[in-house]
């Protein structure tokens, strides 16, 4: 046993099973296509909001680097708390049924950030992007384990870390240029 109370598979086992993932296959299915796609979804977010806190906070006229560390901090706060409750809502009613409003609140509250005309209305809005996130991401790795198979999820949840981290590679470095050309409500 592994101290988690899951038993390991005898090394023979293991050493059988590890051709039998097909990635094609495997990519081709649509819940982890959907999966994919939602951590990516979660992954641009994050990009966007580690470019315009600062870029909107200045234009706000919160220059404080303090400050802007703390609406960080608090906004960590907030994803903490929401987590348990989504584990909580997506064992009850279903992965969708809080996926996609913590999706869609994460989204939205992300434009709101953009235009928001004053800075308690920016942090609001931060706060409000926060529990989104709070709400979709774990249940995005909930219903990554369930739709793989029992012996392929360890495969599962690195492919949809990697669906984010590529996400983020790719859409930061984007929203960078795209706020130095356009200013931060363009991101």
């Amino acid at each position: 046993a592994t101290g988690f109370g899951v038993k390991e598979a005898p090394l023979s086992e293991m050493t059988q099973k590890k051709d039998d993932f097909v990635l094609s296959r495997f990519i081709k299915s649509q819940s982890q296509r959907g999966i994919l796609v939602a951590n990516a979804a979660i992954a641009i977010n994050y990009a966007t909001l580690m470019a315009i806190v600062p870029l909107r906070c200045t234009e706000l006229g919160l220059d404080d680097p303090a400050l802007i560390a703390q609406l960080y901090g608090v906004m960590a706060f907030v994803g903490i708390i929401s987590g348990p409750f989504s584990g909580y809502f997506c064992d009850m009613y279903g992965r969708l049924v809080v996926m996609i409003p913590g999706l869609s609140l994460c989204a939205g509250a992300t434009v709101f950030m953009a235009l928001a005309p004053d800075v308690s209305s920016f942090c609001i809005a931060a706060l409000l992007r926060s529990a989104g996130e709070g709400f979709a991401a774990p249940v995005i790795f909930t219903a990554t384990s369930d739709a793989a198979p029992t012996r392929h999820r360890g495969i599962a949840l690195a492919m949809a870390r990697n669906a984010g981290d590529l996400a983020y590679f790719v859409s930061a470095p984007f929203l960078g240029f795209l706020a130095d050309f356009s200013g931060s409500a363009a991101i």
